[in-house]
């Protein structure tokens, strides 16, 4: 993968969306990870059809991506406060002091490969994405939702003692 475009930064051209993007166009950058691109394919299909499948999950794996990059640099940026978490962010990201339920020392990839589908997902499986689900949404509130915010909102988040279902994750 090369360094970009000579002379800077590539950028897309299209009407601006304020609820997503505010008055300035997304900036593409090349990402140092590829792990969450669709795998090269050994054996490409040679019909158009499945190439425009092929070409549409790419796209669509990309926007994502961008979305979330832009979104966080906000936060960095101080443009907006808030939160993100996903199915592959790693619970060691947010530095908490205290992980009552362990979860630093936990890897989720392997529900983070699970496919999606619209089918019956097996108890123990079902399980185990809404424990992931509880503990990192956790972990991202506890990381960003100051004292003073929880005091304004009337809340309080205090640090799990259990999941919330049986099993682990």
């Amino acid at each position: 993968m090369g360094a970009g475009p000579p002379g800077g930064d590539l950028r897309l051209r299209w009407p601006s969306s304020p609820w997503i993007w505010g008055s300035r166009p997304p900036r593409l950058r090349p990402t140092p990870s590829r792990s969450r691109c669709p795998a090269a394919e050994e054996d490409p299909h040679h019909d158009w059809a499945r190439h425009s499948l092929r070409i549409f999950d790419i796209v669509d794996n990309q926007v994502r991506s961008l979305r979330k990059r832009d979104l966080i640099e906000s936060y960095e940026r101080g443009d907006h406060t808030g939160t993100y978490w996903g199915i592959r962010t790693d619970f060691s990201d947010y530095k908490l002091v205290d992980d009552p339920l362990k979860c630093a020392s936990r890897d989720p990839t392997r529900l983070a490969l699970l496919p999606t589908r619209l089918e019956t997902v097996p108890g123990p499986i079902q399980n185990a994405l809404m424990n992931w689900g509880y503990a990192i949404c956790d972990a991202a509130l506890r990381a960003h939702v100051d004292a003073a915010l929880q005091r304004k909102l009337g809340i309080s988040i205090a640090p799990p003692t259990k999941f919330p279902f049986s099993g682990e994750y």
